[in-house]
């Protein structure tokens, strides 16, 4: 058996359209024809059942069009395999082919736009044997219980068995109470309930009816209304509609109605700016006045189950009452959110999920127009839908039951934290705090953050809050402390809105208690400092230190200005410091002293950021005081003070101190094969240095004669920025070699002893000055064998020297145009001692055909203490001829302005002078041929007076 449920179907009524005639009176004016009126068909019958092999006829009327116009139809069927037309004008046979339904429809030979249509049903031979249907249970709701039928209230179930005969046309099922449809089920439509192949077996048909059911567009416009189906005894009768609507079979039976009066009543929540959503839950919350509609609803006409007045209650912590005496215009009741009667007010109502401590429920009690207590049934819907009607289950008597999850939200977030003054800002005193406008700090940041300003809502959730700060009864809107200016004293206020997205919304103020006060007064004072402090670290001269009891300390002095000085805490200064050698920097919070070596010392994970500062008090004492190597390397100090509005001092103070007593190491020198004079000439050797190499000082040696030394060669700068150079290849490069020096005579002409290019030094010094020496010698056998035998200056050009000439061949060293310089600036050295000298050489030859014999002629002065030979400069040349002699002189002059000028072993000034042996600073000539022999001016030996300012 197959069993088929179905809602309840209204019934449908159709209209008649009727038609009119006009009539027209002939006068003397003649008037245009009017218009045809439009062309219509009707069908008559609408629908015919014919059973298979029969035939039945359908006749068409047509009517309107132009006078005179074609009447005249064309026929069709719209399933020629269940029927087949055959016209004669417009009467048409329509036979029957099989069983169904088919569609015969006229068209208008005048206009096919215009048609008609009638339904023929075929049935099968011998279908007419009517079907038969019963009643078989009436249930409770949807359960299988049966009703009491002397006591039938609210939802039931009739369960109607239906039986139809093979061959036989059921268009529908009605059920009927006291003769009022309502149900039906339609068996001809798409959804066909009955299939052709259930014919002669039982359906089981259910039927859902509410007897509670009532108008509900009445609610808030009257106060009682009758229910659609008053009590007491009502006959349910059970009727079979066939094909031509002749009912085919019925069945009945007595109920007796017993609904009870209740009350019905709709939360008329709001919608758009009233509604949110709960991110976190996607739950809807309200917000706003609690609108509430309610009327009455009786089965009876019975005037004292009329309700006379509704009253709505509020039965929370705060509980609030409104009523409606005036049920003629239906009952409107409100419960607001702000203003009216202290009675009427919801200012503090939230509830919903998630819980809140409130507990608020609405409750709705009533009078009826007798002065009774009203019904004990109360139901509501939040929605148009009908849901909990008839009061079915546990409901409490007079409460309002909310059919659908409710959220109501009028409570403004709370405020747990709301202070200007956490222990991370260390503002002192409490309630004078400082904040900072500085962007670079950066500024203070007005936001929901730990530790400053902290909300929650119960409701809506998600609260959102801005900020405004200033002086009292001026604040502005803030989002971080630029937007304030500095102030001399703390005279700011700060408040924060915080609302949920109901616009809930609450004002509070910072206060020094931490979750805000309500009220301006007294609220927590502040002031903005957007001046950064400044620090200076004592102390600051650089120190290349091989001493290694030496213990380098920094002092980091600090003061804090500007238009509203914050001042500082306890310990203000945060530092770190760094050791640098070759393997990496190793980063120490430092203690005092600093021990790299002692237990405790704590190790910074990197060698920036602020993980890696420590407060401290200023004062950093490093103790280097350690075996050689454990702390020598660079020592690098980074400070900054910070004051009580979190401005610092920018940028971080830097200090470096070196700490190395390891001298550099050399692997030895190396030199081309052969040294051919005046050419260009490299030695070179690998260094090393436990921390950073400083530079060579190269010098050549020249037999038992002079030892020139050469400029140094730079390998690294002190400090860390050279990126310490503590391996490399130091090279050191001589310009046109001079493989030979001869000494000239006391005459100024050579002759004197030569010596020649001996042996190459390298001094290698590190920062820190300590040295390191390696030489290489250089033999004449092997080293000049390239370049030949060494000749005397005398006889490389016989030009030069004129032995008949005594005048000729003469190199001179001129005395100093000043015995005695001032070394210094010219501004403190004065005119006397002149801060420069002019250093002079001649050679004389021929008149008009002496070219000059050198390439370079250059000034030398001697360290008394290692009797090194330390070059000036290289003089430049001038020829001026003698006609009376007929002589040519060529001057080599070179002006030397004396500047940081030290003997080597760091001699101190005596009575303002140089201590110098031999109570002047030897000065040289020295020429160089092009070939690579020179010839120096020790025969005409110079000195000079050197005083320090």
């Amino acid at each position: 058996m197959v069993r088929h449920r179905s809602a309840f179907f209204g019934l449908a009524l159709s209209l008649a359209v009727l038609g009119t005639t006009a009539c027209e009176d002939k006068t003397d004016i003649v008037i245009p024809d009017p218009p045809a009126p439009a062309l219509q068909i009707s069908v008559t019958p609408a629908a015919i059942t014919i059973e298979e092999g029969e035939s039945g006829q359908m006749v068409a009327q047509v009517t309107g069009g132009a006078t005179g116009g074609d009447k005249s139809v064309t026929w069709t069927s719209s399933n020629t395999s269940v029927a087949t037309v055959s016209a004669n004008g417009n009467v048409v046979t329509v036979s029957g082919v099989a069983r169904g339904t088919s569609t015969i429809r006229a068209t208008a030979v005048a206009d096919p736009n215009v048609s008609a249509a009638a339904v023929v049903t075929v049935e099968a031979v011998g279908g007419g044997v009517p079907p038969s249907i019963s009643i078989k249970s009436i249930t409770t709701g949807a359960t299988n219980v049966p009703v009491n039928i002397n006591n039938v209230a609210g939802q039931i179930e009739i369960t109607l068995n239906l039986e139809v005969p093979v061959g036989t046309f059921v268009d529908r099922v009605e059920i009927l109470a006291n003769n009022q449809v309502i149900y039906t089920q339609s068996f001809t439509g798409v959804d066909l309930g009955l299939a052709v192949d259930e014919a002669q077996n039982a359906v089981d048909l259910v039927a859902s009816w509410n007897t509670a059911e009532f108008d509900r567009t009445q609610l808030g416009i009257v106060g009682t209304v009758q229910g659609n189906y008053p009590n007491g005894t009502t006959t349910v009768t059970a009727q079979v509609v066939g094909g031509q609507g002749t009912i085919t079979a019925t069945t009945s039976t007595n109920i007796v109605l017993n609904n009870v009066p209740f009350i019905y009543s709709r939360l008329n929540y709001p919608t758009g700016a009233g509604m949110a959503i709960n991110v976190a839950t996607g739950l809807a919350w309200y917000t706003g006045d609690i609108h509430v509609t309610a009327m009455g609803v009786k089965y009876n006409n019975d005037p004292a189950n009329d309700i006379a007045s509704v009253t709505l209650t509020n039965t929370g912590s705060d509980p609030e009452v409104v009523t409606d005496n005036t049920p003629a215009d239906g009952f409107q009741l409100v419960l607001q959110k702000s203003g009216g009667s202290a009675l009427s007010r919801i200012e503090l109502l939230e509830t919903g999920a998630p819980a809140t401590p409130l507990g608020v429920v609405l409750s709705l009690a009533s009078v009826t127009a007798g002065g009774a207590g009203g019904p004990a049934c109360v139901v509501t819907e939040n929605t148009p839908v009908p849901l909990n009607l008839g009061c079915v289950g546990a409901v409490p008597a007079n409460q309002m039951p909310l059919a659908t999850p409710l959220n109501w939200d009028n409570v403004a977030p709370a405020i747990t934290l709301f202070d200007l003054t956490p222990a991370t800002l260390g503002c002192a005193p409490a309630l004078a705090c400082y904040i900072s406008g500085n962007p670079a700090t950066p500024a203070f940041i007005f936001a929901a953050r730990a530790g400053f300003f902290t909300h929650v809502d119960a409701g809506v959730g998600s609260p959102t809050v801005t900020f405004m700060a200033g002086e009292p009864g001026s604040l502005i809107p803030v989002a971080t402390g630029e937007d304030l200016p500095e102030t001399v004293v703390p005279s700011f206020i700060a408040s924060a809105t915080t609302c949920d997205a109901l616009q809930n919304c609450r004002t509070q103020f910072a206060s020094t208690a931490g979750v805000g006060q309500n009220s301006a007064t007294g609220a927590q004072l502040v002031g903005v400092d957007s001046t950064d402090p400044t620090a200076t670290v004592d102390n600051v001269t650089p120190n290349m230190s091989t001493n290694i009891a030496l213990n380098p300390a920094w002092t980091i002095s600090f003061s804090d200005a500007g238009v509203g000085p914050s001042g500082f805490s306890a310990l203000p200064v945060s530092v770190q410091l760094k050791k640098t050698t070759p393997a990496g920097s190793t980063c120490y919070i430092p203690q005092s002293p600093v021990d790299p070596t002692a237990a405790g010392q704590v190790a910074c994970t990197t060698s920036s950021g602020a993980i890696n500062y420590q407060v401290d008090d200023g004062v950093i004492d490093v103790d280097l005081t350690l075996v050689p190597g454990t702390s020598e390397g660079y020592w690098e100090l980074t400070a900054f003070v910070r004051d009580q509005a979190t401005n610092f001092s920018k940028p971080s103070v830097e200090r470096i101190t070196l700490n190395d007593v390891t001298p550099p190491v050399i692997g030895g020198i190396a030199g081309p094969s052969s040294l051919p004079g005046g050419a260009n000439v490299t030695f070179s050797a690998g260094l090393a240095d436990n921390v950073d190499l400083g530079w060579i000082e190269p010098f050549l040696t020249y037999g038992a004669g002079p030892v020139f030394q050469y400029p140094d060669v730079t390998l690294g700068a002190y400090g860390v920025a050279d990126g310490l150079v503590s391996t490399t290849t130091g090279n050191f490069t001589i310009g046109g070699f001079v493989r030979s020096v001869e000494a000239n005579l006391a005459t100024g002409r050579s002759g004197g002893v030569v010596n020649e290019a001996s042996r190459v030094d390298f001094n290698v010094f590190d920062i820190a000055t300590n040295t390191a020496n390696a030489f290489v010698n250089i033999t004449p056998a092997v080293q000049f064998a390239a370049g030949g035998a060494i000749p005397a200056l005398s006889v490389i050009a016989p030009t030069i020297f004129a032995p008949a000439d005594v005048a000729h061949g003469n190199f001179i060293h001129q005395a100093p145009s000043a015995p005695q310089v001032c070394q210094g600036t010219a501004a403190a050295c004065g005119a006397t001692p002149p801060a420069s000298t002019v250093l002079s050489a001649t050679m004389t030859g021929p008149n008009a055909t002496f070219a000059n014999p050198f390439i370079r002629v250059e000034f030398y002065y001697q360290d008394p203490v290692n009797l090194r030979w330390y070059l000036i400069g290289v003089g430049a040349a001038s020829a001026s001829d003698n006609t009376v002699t007929t002589t040519r002189t060529w001057t080599y002059s070179n002006t030397w302005t004396v500047t940081g000028l030290t003997a080597s072993d760091g001699a101190a000034l005596h009575n303002g002078h140089l201590s110098w042996p031999l109570g002047g600073l030897p000065l040289v000539a020295v020429g160089v041929h092009s070939t690579g022999s020179a010839i120096i001016s020790t025969g005409t030996p110079q000195t000079i007076d050197i005083t320090a300012t």
